[in-house]
Formats: structure tokens, C-alpha cells, sequence
């Protein structure tokens, strides 16, 4: 998904993802991304995932986050894909 750094990000728009960065991390390894975060409309997507506008409910904050699938993508590729981000 490389690719998508190539469009602009809307104006306001912070980058977040599961792993916490740039974002108020999550509470607990065990919790869920949904429950602290509202998924907005797709910003983009391609090979690794899909990536969506959300906003922390806490802060009221708006992020990006990537959501990729762990079944169809190899453990490696998905540690090589955040260490990208």
C-alpha cells in the first residue's frame, strides 16, 4: 500500500495505527482498535490493506489507520508493512 502516500492527506487528518503510533494508544494488548476509535469512509486501499479515516472517541480526534488482514497476509510482510509506516 505504499502507493498512498502519494495522495495528499485531508487537512486535520493524524496518522494512527493499531501498533499506537502518532495516536493515544490503545488501553490493553487485548483491546480492540473499534472500541476506542469510529472508522470513517475509506481513504484508500491496495495489496496490504485498507486504509480509513477514524476518530478517537476519547479526544474526538480525527486519524488515519491502516487495517490489514491477518489472514490472508503473512505475519513478516505485516511487521515489514508498520515498520514502513
Amino acid at each position: 500500500m505504499g502507493g498512498c502516500g502519494s495522495k495528499p492527506k485531508p487537512a486535520g487528518l493524524e496518522k494512527a495505527t493499531a501498533v499506537g503510533k502518532g495516536g493515544p494508544a490503545l488501553a490493553n494488548k487485548d483491546a480492540k482498535l473499534l472500541d476506542q476509535y469510529a472508522l470513517g469512509k475509506i481513504l484508500g486501499q491496495g495489496a496490504f490493506g485498507i486504509v480509513y479515516s477514524c476518530r478517537h472517541k476519547g479526544t474526538n480526534t480525527e486519524f488515519a489507520v491502516k487495517m490489514i488482514d491477518q489472514v490472508e497476509t503473512p505475519v513478516a510482510e505485516i511487521k515489514q508493512e508498520v515498520e514502513m509506516l
